[in-house]
């Protein structure tokens, strides 16, 4: 299993787009290998908003698979970012331990 985020940080005072942004269901929900999505916004900001995507997939195949999708093309065919964003990174992460809830 794998979690993939995305850190993006927007002006001050455009967090409510972005958060807009994620609030409808996405094309993403329906692909294989998908388990789900949160939308993380970072507390304690000054001068800016920062918030952390983060996806969950059960492999980096079906990652791929999304990358490639048509889904994903018109997903992102917005003509980039934002122009409220200022800066995002994306990092990847094996999944090595996991404990659910009893």
């Amino acid at each position: 299993m794998i979690v993939i985020t995305n850190t993006i940080k927007v002006k001050e005072g455009y967090g409510e787009q972005l958060i807009e942004r994620f609030q409808q269901p996405r094309e993403v929900q329906k692909m294989e290998g998908f388990l789900g999505m949160e939308l993380l916004q970072t507390e304690d900001t000054e001068g800016y908003h920062e918030f952390v995507v983060r996806t969950k997939w059960v492999s980096q195949s079906a990652h791929d698979e999304w990358v490639k999708s048509d889904a994903f093309k018109r997903s992102h065919s917005k003509g980039g970012p934002a122009d409220y964003m200022i800066d995002f990174k994306i990092q990847k992460y094996q999944v090595v331990v996991e404990h659910e809830a009893e």
